[in-house]
């Protein structure tokens, strides 16, 4: 007799295609980027410390780095009282304060409060936390227990920029994919726009892309390729991070479900400068979870 096969309902297949894209998410590795621009990171600060209270606070961002010429926006995030002899506000950029913190302008002759006695009033202490990290470089990623992971993010892996933190220039120099992506707290899934002169990414090159897909499609194998570490964007070695993934966002406050996210990724926030980018726009809007101003 013959035998008749059915094929399984569709909400078999709907089930079948979400198990798909699970498994493949859940085989990648979770990695969360280190560096950000805080002001509360000793590794932002030309003095290698944070500000005193007799010092002067400047903040000069670089106009080129290591031959690249770089856009005036940036953005610098506090959460915690402040006391300073002076604040030299930057032109352009953002200032992000959580709510109830505050910045107090003191009259103090030296540091020796604060254990810093040979530093006085005439100390000027520079925020320098703006310059580019790339993408691809493994020094710039962490592991969930804060160790270094031995390549950077591949199309099956899900990436985190925690909340509460402030980004400058993430450097693209390649087309990338990664099955997910958490962005201040929100999922955010498609492509990414970024414009030559982006508030958190540069794009050395127009035509690199940045793309969120939970499968690595077929149709573009040149967006299913896991680059190795590239750190030749540093004039020197980069010096290993002080900074630690939180422990508190995880992968189940970010991503709620397999589901795509209804989140949207970052959007141009500042005139492209060069040539335009040729990446498929964006239809998404900025993301909603910046931190409290």
């Amino acid at each position: 007799l013959p035998i008749c096969r059915r094929s399984p309902p569709r909400t078999q297949m709907r089930s079948l295609l979400l198990l798909l894209v699970f498994a493949v998410t859940a085989a990648g590795d979770l990695l969360y980027w280190s560096r950000a621009s805080n002001w509360n990171n000793p590794e932002n600060w030309n003095n290698s410390r944070v500000p005193c209270s007799a010092e002067t606070v400047e903040f000069k961002p670089p106009k080129t780095y290591n031959g690249q010429n770089l856009p005036s926006a940036f953005e610098i995030y506090l959460d915690a009282d402040v006391t300073l002899k002076k604040l030299v506000i930057p032109r352009g950029g953002a200032f992000t304060l959580t709510r109830g913190r505050k910045i107090t302008l003191s009259t103090a002759s030296t540091c020796k409060d604060e254990g810093l006695g040979a530093v006085t009033d005439k100390s000027v202490n520079s925020f320098i936390g703006v310059q580019p990290h790339p993408w691809n470089c493994v020094a710039n990623w962490r592991k969930s227990d804060g160790t270094l992971p031995s390549r950077p993010p591949c199309r099956d892996d899900s990436v985190i920029f925690s909340a509460n933190n402030s980004y400058s220039w993430i450097t693209i120099d390649k087309d990338i994919t990664v099955a997910r992506m958490g962005w201040m707290g929100k999922a955010v899934s498609g492509l990414v726009d970024i414009p030559n002169a982006g508030r958190f990414f540069y794009k050395t090159s127009p035509s690199v892309d940045l793309t969120v897909q939970p499968l690595c499609l077929k149709s573009s194998p040149n967006l299913c390729t896991c680059h190795a570490s590239d750190c030749s964007f540093y004039p020197t070695t980069p010096p290993p991070t002080t900074e630690t993934p939180p422990t508190t966002e995880t992968p189940s406050t970010v991503f709620p479900s397999t589901k795509s996210s209804t989140t949207k990724p970052p959007r141009k926030t500042d005139k492209p400068t060069g040539k335009p980018a040729t990446g498929k726009p964006s239809t998404g809007k900025p993301p909603t979870g910046k931190p409290p101003t």
